[in-house]
């Protein structure tokens, strides 16, 4: 299910497909061009552009980089830059560390700037539910690790 997504001043629609405490997988989509900051995470964060495009300029850097459909792009972990998506683009992203360090940018701006508890409702729901089936795939593989061991 697609909710909406505000962070750092860009906006767009996110499903999340997979979330853990250690990994994410979604698709986001923008069908509006939008720019902003792209957060600063404990996680290494890999962009796949399915359609459109993204402009990068990275921290340190005086120049943009640019990326079409097919090309991925990796954001290394505690990198920050200002992004730019344009109109009908689509990415998959695959987020490997930390996740819970992500959740407070990522929820901000829903939360305290546009105060669209509906869509920060989904987010959470979202993250919850991965975390969940994590925490229940961990005791149900402990389980059987007891079972074994008798």
């Amino acid at each position: 299910m697609f909710f909406f997504i505000g962070c750092g001043g860009w906006f767009g629609q996110v499903a999340a497909l997979h979330v853990s405490l250690t990994e994410y997988v979604l698709v986001f989509n923008t069908v509006q061009e939008t720019r902003g900051f792209s957060g600063r995470y404990w996680l290494n964060i890999t962009d796949f552009v399915i359609d459109g495009w993204l402009e990068q300029w990275r921290e340190r850097s005086f120049e943009v980089e640019n990326f079409t459909a097919g090309v991925t792009v990796h954001h290394p972990w505690g990198s920050a830059a200002g992004v730019r998506f344009g109109a009908g683009s689509w990415f998959l992203e695959y987020g490997r560390g930390f996740v819970p360090s992500s959740m407070f940018f990522a929820s901000a701006d829903t939360f305290f700037s546009t105060h669209d508890f509906v869509s920060w409702f989904s987010m959470m729901h979202a993250f919850g539910a991965g975390l969940a089936h994590e925490a229940y795939l961990f005791v149900e593989e402990s389980i059987a690790n007891l079972q074994d061991a008798r």
